[in-house]
């Protein structure tokens, strides 16, 4: 395939997404696998990322806004704040909260505009205390939250399954399964989901169906109830605890990071749900026979070893004029984390069959914006009226424990 630039109008008539399910740094990419072809001006793969940041904190802003508006006259926020007791561990209960958290969960000061809204951020800082723990819409389970990563407590079991054990080499060079580790590794966690497809018979778009819904209410733990009947409640309740975990990792630590990463999270369940991508192909992280390294699977943030110095890159990118990936596609390994982003971004626009090349660049844009829109209200906000996500869930009905 000829490599053309992502500014050339031959990528029209190129496929509109080059697909993949395993990401390698050894490799390059084409222009077409970050770019979007449009008649007149392509859309670049850095556009798509500052788009889902500016509807996170369009997101973000209006819930604070509405917390704020009316507090002189009515002595007290019309929204209240979130619930962070006297040893900041923080009480999730609202969807919203998702978006009004984002910084204190690795102790980042959010967007300048926030700073005074956290009642727990002095003026003058650049960074603030972090959260000590978190309690997902009141599961009963304080998640530690150390060092910016969320710990699962030590011991907890999904049947007999201890969800802490892990592969370690051992001094004498053998692999062997200690227990322990509650900072969950990408790893780990697709370990547990394998345990619990094994003793339930879940698929994938179901266990992704039911994490993407226990983001905006508890009450999906019934529905859980119902298909496993033949399960104890307990066990019900032990898959809940551990997919409010993995949330508050996407979600909560992950978000706080990098703020897109609410909807680059959401998208990437999302595809789950459609059946396009399995929870192995998202968060695989391992090195081929030959060494390798494959830098994780579709998931931006499941990159195997030190990703250190990645976001800094992503940041500089995001503010380069003019707009350009060609570096990022020719060395892999300058930030695997942001070209994962464009590249699950551009794969989600493909499949709520968004992407059309025919259309002008304004055209294109607008379509774009509406759909990523509609992603964050579809999940965050369940009440509000949507155009893409509604028509994709009527016609893939398959997933039966929907209501």
């Amino acid at each position: 395939m000829i490599d053309y630039d992502s500014d050339s109008e031959e990528l029209i008539n190129m496929e509109a997404s080059d697909s993949y399910k395993l990401f390698s740094c050894a490799q390059k990419l084409s222009a077409i696998a970050t770019t979007i072809p449009c008649h007149g001006k392509n859309i670049k793969g850095n556009m798509l990322i500052k788009i889902a940041h500016k509807c996170v904190k369009e997101w973000a802003s209006d819930a604070i806004d509405l917390a704020c508006e009316y507090e002189k006259d009515l002595d007290g926020a019309m929204i209240p704040a979130p619930t962070v007791d006297n040893k900041r561990v923080l009480h999730l209960q609202e969807p919203r909260e998702w978006f009004m958290t984002l910084g204190g969960w690795k102790g980042m000061m959010p967007s300048k505009e926030f700073k005074s809204y956290f009642f727990f951020a002095s003026d003058n800082s650049v960074t603030r205390e972090s959260f000590t723990g978190v309690e997902v819409f009141n599961d009963g389970v304080i998640f530690p939250i150390i060092d910016g990563r969320v710990h699962i407590p030590n011991g907890f079991c999904i049947g007999n399954y201890d969800v802490t054990q892990y592969w370690k080499k051992s001094q004498t060079n053998k692999w062997e399964r200690p227990t322990g580790k509650t900072d969950l590794s990408y790893k780990q966690i697709l370990e547990v989901i394998k345990n619990i497809k094994n003793i339930t018979n879940l698929r994938d778009n179901e266990i992704a169906f039911l994490q993407l819904h226990l983001l905006s209410s508890p009450k999906y733990i019934e529905k859980l109830n119902d298909k496993l009947a033949h399960q104890s409640r307990e066990i019900c309740k032990q898959i809940t605890i551990f997919l409010n975990y993995l949330n508050a990792l996407m979600f909560g630590i992950e978000a706080s990071g990098l703020n897109a990463a609410l909807l680059v999270s959401a998208m990437t369940l999302d595809l789950i749900v459609q059946g396009t991508l399995s929870y192995e192909d998202a968060f695989k992280a391992n090195k081929e026979k030959n060494g390798v390294c494959k830098d994780g699977g579709m998931y931006p943030y499941a990159c195997f070893g030190n990703n250190q110095g990645t976001y800094s890159q992503r940041e500089n990118m995001m503010l380069r004029k003019p707009p350009s990936m060609k570096d990022w596609r020719n060395n892999l390994s300058l930030s695997p984390v942001g070209l994962k982003e464009v590249m699950l971004i551009k794969e989600w626009l493909k499949s709520a069959k968004v992407l059309d090349s025919k259309l002008d660049h304004e055209t294109q844009l607008s379509k774009i914006r509406s759909a990523i829109k509609d992603l964050c209200t579809f999940y965050f906000s369940p009440w509000v009226n949507h155009i893409y996500t509604v028509d994709r869930f009527n016609v893939h009905s398959d997933v039966s424990i929907r209501p």
